[in-house]
């Protein structure tokens, strides 16, 4: 898999990630969502910072991104598209990516993972920890499905955002943080 920008985050490869085949939360009101939409600066420790856009396509929760990346071998910039979906949980937003690698089935799938907006309009989203997901998703504390090698979430989707926020700690990096900052 090769390595994806996608708002928030970067899954790498061989990473364990959280599959949902719906999008699980409640809505952000069309004002939550209408400050999400422009340009954000992510950085991240370890990585290349960018630039990623965020154009709202409806009042769901659904956005189109935009990023451009410089293309060593190629010698030319490539721009990747996408689309990820805002929603809210208890105490963190949730973000569902839609990632063409689990496309490519029958069954779609999104990558999902939670962030949060600072007091300083800043936003922070972690990478769910390869060894702890791993062990969470094998304890039962979810039902899940496992499709083509592919463990899926199946629980009931307000199951799935309290179990995983009341295992925030256990589940995500604290040192894979992102941070977004708008470009005004």
């Amino acid at each position: 898999m090769k390595l994806i920008l996608a708002l928030f985050i970067f899954f790498a490869a061989g990473c364990t990630s959280l599959l949902v085949e719906n999008p699980i939360g409640s809505d952000f009101t069309p004002e939550q969502l209408s400050d999400f939409e422009g340009s954000w600066f992510i950085s991240n420790k370890g990585d290349i910072s960018q630039i990623i856009d965020l154009k709202k396509i409806d009042n769901i929760g659904t956005f189109k991104t935009a990023s451009i990346e410089w293309n060593d071998d190629e010698k030319t910039f490539d721009l990747d598209e996408g689309k990820v979906i805002l929603k809210k949980g208890n105490k963190y937003g949730i973000l569902h990516i839609m990632d063409d690698e689990f496309q490519k089935s029958e069954r779609k799938y999104l990558l999902i993972t939670l962030f949060k907006t600072r007091e300083d309009q800043k936003i922070e989203s972690w990478l769910p920890s390869n060894k702890s997901i791993k062990e969470f998703l094998s304890s039962g504390a979810l039902k899940t499905e496992n499709v083509d090698g592919d463990i899926v979430i199946t629980d009931k989707p307000q199951r799935i955002i309290d179990e995983l926020e009341s295992n925030f700690q256990l589940i995500f990096d604290q040192e894979s943080s992102v941070t977004l900052t708008k470009i005004k």
